[in-house]
């Protein structure tokens, strides 16, 4: 038998209620505060869009010499070279002729620790190796870093393997000269090899170690390399 559904409380019922149900979600006989009906939503929080920077980096200094870059002439300083000769020295000022047979005859009469200095804008046919020995020098008088004072060394078509020789000797030293090899002159010639040939262990005694070659121009090779050291750990 069908039994209808208890009245609310008399004080939960107001003018309005005239026994008809309510909406879902709204309580019999309640009225909100006046004050209560004209709040508008609340605004969504702002957010700030703007990036922040991250802390910039300390940048660090390029190294004043950077590998694996190819320096003009008298732009590359070597501070641990000093314009003073090694020991005993002498100019070749007046040779019997601008040839190697002169240069190799005077670096044979200095001996080792010894300094050879070729007069500026002078030129020199080269034709043998030329040889050094331990702790000798070879440069220009008054060290000059532009090519045009320097003094040079030309290779003429008769020249074999190298044109200058440090290799497994000690100490040697090439500095402010001009290595011209005849490539434009010349051409290509097989049985030629690098144009000035440092480095090299044959063991004691005979390893080049301490070795320097400083603003020098070394051009047109006709074999593979301008320049080599060899086995170069210690130079």
């Amino acid at each position: 038998m069908y039994a209808p559904p208890p009245m609310p409380p008399p004080h939960l019922i107001n003018a309005q209620y005239q026994g008809q149900h309510q909406p879902t979600g709204v309580v019999p006989g309640f009225e909100p505060e006046p004050h209560l009906l004209s709040v508008s939503p609340l605004p969504p929080p702002r957010v700030n869009t703007a990036t922040r920077p991250s802390p910039a980096l300390p940048l660090t200094q390029p190294s004043q010499h950077r590998a694996g870059v190819i320096y003009a002439p008298g732009t590359y300083r070597t501070p641990e070279l000093f314009p003073f000769p090694l020991g005993n020295h002498t100019v070749l000022s007046n040779p019997s002729s601008y040839t190697c047979r002169a240069i190799q005859d005077a670096l044979d009469a200095l001996g080792p620790q010894s300094t050879l200095y070729l007069p500026k804008r002078s030129r020199w046919a080269v034709s043998k190796t030329i040889f050094l020995k331990p702790y000798q020098e070879i440069a220009t008088e008054g060290y000059p870093t532009n090519g045009e004072e320097m003094a040079w060394l030309d290779a003429t078509e008769e020249l074999e393997k190298h044109l200058l020789s440090g290799f497994c000797v000690a100490g040697v030293r090439i500095r402010n000269i001009g290595v011209d090899g005849g490539r434009e002159k010349f051409g290509y010639k097989k049985t030629c090899d690098c144009l000035v040939h440092l480095g090299g262990d044959h063991g004691p005694g005979k390893i080049g170690e301490n070795q320097a070659i400083d603003h020098c121009i070394i051009q047109h090779p006709r074999q593979w390399s301008c320049f080599q050291a060899f086995e170069g750990m210690f130079t």
